[in-house]
């Protein structure tokens, strides 16, 4: 008998609440498309928002950059010869067979060759936004 477990008053609650937030999160889809839940939601954020910028000094924010402080060397942040099979194929010829699929979103779509993927053009982002680790608004 000693294996068994007692139900009291207090796990018969904490049990209760954790059984009825989870069927709240099943609701959650439906629910965040509510107009009043959007609201709800949006004010929160502009009150944390607030909030940061009333207690948090700027220099507390991520440091910014000039284009002096950039190095022309960059890390590779992984590993560079990776052990992948595809990858060592690839790699064997030149990445002559590799293709870069452009979709979703973008606004030019297709497929790429390694050397069309190098012409591609690409969209100007602003230093300001390039320089930063983190871009708070």
């Amino acid at each position: 008998m000693s294996g068994e477990r007692r139900l009291d008053r207090r796990g018969f609650l904490a049990r209760g609440l954790a059984a009825a937030s989870t069927a709240l999160l099943g609701g959650c889809d439906d629910l965040s498309d509510q107009p009043w839940v959007r609201r709800v939601l949006d004010s929160a954020e502009t009150l944390t928002h607030v909030t940061q910028r009333a207690l948090l000094s700027p220099e507390a924010l991520a440091r910014e950059y000039s284009e002096a402080d950039l190095s022309r060397e960059f890390k590779a942040n992984g590993s560079t010869n990776s052990e992948d099979p595809d990858y060592v194929t690839h790699a064997k010829n030149g990445f002559a067979d590799w293709r870069l699929v452009v979709g979703g979103g973008a606004g030019t779509r297709g497929r790429h060759d390694a050397a069309g993927a190098a012409r591609a053009p690409l969209a100007p982002i602003p230093f300001r936004e390039t320089g930063r680790r983190h871009a708070p608004r």
